[in-house]
């Protein structure tokens, strides 16, 4: 489970009063289901202008692999994801 958490707050001077406001304020948390098949350990997140990118790497054995499969005495590869 991946939890984002985000807390953002209004900057104003004390002497400005606001009639209106067009972006949020307060905490933000999201949860995120990921699975079996990701590299928990190798996660990273980078925050730039603005934007929270998070990469999650598939872990190395749930990505696809080529296995040899013989039929009619023929040698074929097969692209097979495992399981």
């Amino acid at each position: 489970m991946l939890t984002l958490s985000a807390q953002r707050s209004v900057r104003s001077a004390e002497s400005v009063k606001w009639l209106t406001t067009e972006r949020f304020s307060g905490s933000l948390r999201r949860q995120i289901s990921l699975g079996d098949g990701v590299d928990a350990g190798k996660i990273s997140a980078r925050y730039d202008n603005g934007v929270l990118s998070v990469t999650i790497p598939l872990a190395e054995a749930a990505k696809p692999r080529k296995i040899s499969v013989e039929h009619d005495s023929e040698l074929r590869e097969l692209t097979a994801a495992s399981e």
